[in-house]
């Protein structure tokens, strides 16, 4: 049987979980060829791996302090309705009205320090404050105290006699997502 190393290669099963607001948040993630020794993983998650097996579960708590990218109040940003240039469709008919609360690419933002017009990282429309927007351009669970369990449905084990990539235990299908 093999067990989880520093170097191994795995396919995850994430499930995070937070409160806001009085609910109760749940989002699965399936993580493909997750690296050990490369990814980024939160909290303790990846030395609560070490030493599992295919098939075992893991559970860690991240505070919202010790999140990849803690929240910054220094992050919510105030732009001109000007600021907020969303790019238009082809045929450049096409308005869109900011809604409170939504989320946008930052993209959608000019005139921002560190914001640029391919970024995919969404910003949250928080708030009309006279003729200008406020922005919170954190992290969408960057506020939040999650749980993260991880269900580890296969382990990729390196094969140096013949330098490939192996995988050696697959669960069954039929409970990949139990």
């Amino acid at each position: 049987m093999e067990f989880i190393e520093s170097t191994s290669r795995l396919c995850l099963l994430f499930t995070v979980m937070w409160q806001r607001d009085g609910v109760i948040h749940r989002e699965k993630f399936y993580g493909d060829k997750v690296n050990m020794w490369r990814d980024l993983l939160p909290g303790m998650l990846k030395t609560e791996l070490l030493g599992k097996q295919v098939g075992e579960r893991v559970q860690v708590d991240v505070k919202s302090d010790e999140f990849f990218q803690p929240y910054q109040e220094n992050l919510r940003r105030t732009v001109t309705p000007a600021q907020f240039s969303p790019l238009l469709a082809s045929n450049g008919d096409s308005v869109v009205e900011p809604v409170l609360g939504r989320y946008y690419p930052q993209s959608f933002l000019t005139g921002l320090p560190g914001v640029f017009r391919v970024s995919k990282a969404p910003c949250r429309y928080l708030a009309r404050s006279g003729q200008n927007m406020v922005f919170d351009l954190n992290h969408p669970l960057a506020a939040n105290d999650l749980t993260v369990s991880v269900k580890i449905l296969s382990l990729i084990v390196w094969q140096a006699g013949i330098r490939t990539w192996a995988m050696i235990s697959v669960l069954q299908r039929s409970r990949h997502w139990a």
